[in-house]
């Protein structure tokens, strides 16, 4: 996979599941993945400490940030992450070589950025 296929998964979901008018997956899935998670489950995992402050939940794979526009994360190990903010119809990929499978600090830095650039692209 490369980014832009990764990102065009992304993309999918900003879309609402569709590609043009053509439904790929239901919507009513992505909006499960988006509302449907247990904040206290995560509260008591294992993950809870990499996303200090952030109110999440897990959900079929995908790390959910919540509130009223959830972020919606794919993690992969060594440092691969999708993020889709539907939105703002903001798609990021990040593709890396780190060397430990999961590095608590480097994924920290990686949402922070993350954060930075929604914050940029922020619409009025």
């Amino acid at each position: 996979m490369t980014a832009m296929d990764l990102a065009r998964v992304g993309q999918l979901l900003v879309e609402g599941g569709r590609r043009g008018a053509r439904p790929i997956v239901p919507e009513a899935w992505i909006d499960d993945i988006a509302a449907a998670g247990d904040p206290e489950a995560w509260m008591a995992g294992p993950f809870v400490s990499i996303f200090p402050g952030r109110p999440m939940h897990y959900r079929s794979k995908w790390y959910v940030e919540r509130g009223a526009e959830p972020l919606l994360s794919g993690l992969g190990i060594h440092g691969q992450h999708l993020i889709v903010d539907r939105a703002q119809k903001i798609v990021m990929v990040k593709f890396s070589s780190q060397a430990l499978p999961l590095d608590d600090d480097a994924i920290r830095m990686t949402y922070r950025a993350m954060d930075a650039i929604r914050t940029a692209l922020a619409r009025d």
